[in-house]
């Protein structure tokens, strides 16, 4: 602003400045939406079948961490799970597979499935692959133990239910092995 001169407020009113652009606005996504392709509005959504991997995460005896020594500390692999009521009751049983990949050439280091698994554990419940709790530091299950060697590694899960036909995915978390 210049010196000499004050500005008087009701010189320049910004709403009225504004207004034709909001509602330029307004109808622009207006008609964007109401193109956007979507599910079919007559098709009913079923809710009542939710079951996702909401987070897989890498454990050692020091907690959640993303770095291991290869034979000295514990590596787990976890997967963290939602269920709707509707899976619970439904009386099926899911598999749950629990893969690792060596990021440098994107192989398939370790690939186990837990299959057969009840629904036990309510809503929100987690699984796990690995011991980091003991009861000796022997005891644990190192990145050695997994057969895995120093060096960089994705965790990604697949969760199955095929008697309803659902299999999902989890996003992948890397961890480093040195």
């Amino acid at each position: 602003m210049s010196k000499g001169r004050k500005r008087n407020p009701e010189e320049f009113d910004f709403n009225k400045f504004l207004q034709p652009a909001k509602e330029d606005i307004r109808g622009a996504l207006g008609s964007i939406l109401q193109k956007a392709p979507g599910p079919d509005k007559n098709e009913p959504h079923d809710n009542k079948r939710e079951f996702h991997v909401t987070r897989v995460k890498t454990r050692s005896q020091r907690g959640d961490t993303q770095s291991f020594r290869h034979d000295e500390e514990a590596l787990v692999l976890v997967i963290e799970v939602a269920a709707s009521e509707a899976i619970l009751q439904s009386g099926h049983r899911f598999h749950a597979n629990f893969q690792v990949i060596d990021w440098a050439s994107n192989a398939v280091k370790r690939d186990n499935w837990s299959r057969d698994l009840k629904f036990e554990w309510g809503p929100r419940f987690w699984l796990s692959e690995g011991n980091d709790w003991g009861p000796a530091s022997e005891d644990y299950t190192t990145p050695a133990v997994l057969g895995l060697e120093r060096g960089l590694y994705a965790f990604r899960a697949l969760l199955e239910i095929p008697e309803m036909d659902i299999l999902c995915h989890s996003s992948e978390t890397l961890f480093r092995v040195w």
